[in-house]
């Protein structure tokens, strides 16, 4: 009796932190998003946002992620490096598989995912001549019109366990997506994206 008795509190304690280090099957990430982007006209310029990102999991290693985010930009950059005051807001929306797996406390992960980008009305705040055309342009052109436009992107990072169900996040991202311009002289820009993103991972 007393051998079953050791037995058995050996298997508890080898069994309470294994269920410990186990892998959620449903996490929620929230947390903060810098995107830095560059346009095909060579214009180019940063945002500030935030992102949320629940998962599941079916199979262990393999899952679905939907990735929600929105941003704010006061501006960005031409391509001879002036300046064009316009708030840019945009909100997207994205879904795909992610792969992970653990290695002590962290689980690194990658995905992809596609989806669409959806942007406010762009109007600048302030004069500036096109780079692009050479004309002037006063304050409150409007730029661009509301719009949704296809977009995707490939994401990678670590979690780190802190807690049996808490988990602090760092992840780096690529983003591609075109948007359409009032001014019927200029190309309609395509633009790449370097996403940088920190936060917390509830697991469930």
């Amino acid at each position: 009796m007393r051998r079953l008795a050791i037995l058995a509190g050996l298997f508890i304690a080898i069994s309470i932190p294994a269920g410990a280090q186990s892998l959620p099957k449903f996490e929620l990430f929230g947390g903060y998003t810098y995107t830095h982007f560059t346009a095909s006209d060579s214009a180019s310029g940063h945002t500030n946002g935030w992102s949320v990102a629940p998962a599941f999991y079916p199979l262990k290693f393999l899952g679905v992620v939907f990735d929600l985010g929105g941003d704010d930009a006061k501006g960005y950059k031409q391509s001879d490096g002036s300046m064009v005051d316009a708030g840019i807001h945009s909100y997207r929306a994205l879904i795909g598989p992610r792969f992970r797996i653990r290695v002590g406390r962290y689980v690194p992960f990658a995905d992809f995912v596609v989806g669409g980008v959806y942007r406010g009305t762009e109007t600048n705040s302030a004069d500036y001549h096109d780079s692009t055309t050479g004309d002037p342009v006063p304050a409150g052109t409007e730029l661009a019109k509301a719009q949704f436009n296809i977009a995707y992107a490939a994401d990678g990072g670590i979690d780190y366990r802190l807690l049996r169900r808490l988990y602090v996040r760092g992840q780096v991202g690529w983003l591609h997506s075109d948007y359409t311009v009032t001014n019927a002289a200029i190309a309609d820009p395509i633009q790449n994206s370097l996403t940088v993103s920190g936060g917390v991972v509830f697991g469930f």
